[in-house]
């Protein structure tokens, strides 16, 4: 094969690599992510300004452990607002990608018809059929429960998730975890009480 050749065989793999998506690290139980929302823990997600969101240390509202994410709309005019989004960049989900979110969740207030959403969208295909994993939580006020969503995602490399409210309400979630491929119960807890003990024997910066 002639020199030239082969740099350009060299450019072409190096250019088919650069364009795939960067992959996220895997546990050995398929966890992508943990998002506990304590104190003292890096902000690997993203929060918007449509809702006011926060993270609470009141042990009326916190979830598990110090902290939790607390989102509020009542004072919002607004019908969607969306209040976490993960990031593409630290959370890389693959194209055709199989996954399982899970979250634990109590609804502090609700107004009218509210409710609250998940889905995870691509920023390319943006909202309409691209979007996967839609779900609604419609507890009443008070209500504490966890969601297990299974995601199968079309051919983009830039879907992120999001998590909402539907017009006026306001939320707590904790223990946002992705898993790849398909996850039961019995699973997705024992890896998230795992992952928590590693944490807690980690010395403090």
């Amino acid at each position: 094969m002639a020199k030239w050749m082969k740099w350009v065989s060299s450019a072409l793999v190096f250019a088919a690599l650069a364009s795939m998506p960067a992959q996220a690290k895997i546990s050995k139980d398929g966890m992508l992510c943990l998002y506990g929302f304590e104190p003292g823990e890096k902000e690997n997600w993203v929060l918007t300004d449509r809702a006011e969101v926060s993270v609470t240390k009141n042990k009326k509202e916190v979830i598990s452990g110090l902290g939790s994410l607390k989102a509020d709309s009542m004072a919002r005019n607004d019908e969607w607002n969306e209040f976490l989004w993960t990031d593409i960049m630290l959370l890389p989900l693959v194209p055709q990608g199989k996954y399982t979110v899970y979250f634990r969740y109590t609804v502090l207030k609700k107004e009218g018809d509210c409710y609250f959403y998940f889905l995870t969208r691509s920023q390319t295909a943006g909202p309409g059929p691209a979007d996967k994993g839609w779900t609604n939580i419609t507890d009443e006020e008070g209500g504490s429960n966890f969601t297990i969503i299974n995601i199968d995602l079309d051919d983009y490399t830039d879907y992120y998730v999001i998590i909402g409210i539907y017009k006026k309400g306001a939320i707590i979630v904790d223990d946002f975890a992705v898993f790849k491929g398909e996850m039961d119960e019995d699973s997705i807890d024992k890896a998230i009480k795992e992952e928590k003990a590693a944490r807690e024997k980690k010395p403090a910066n």
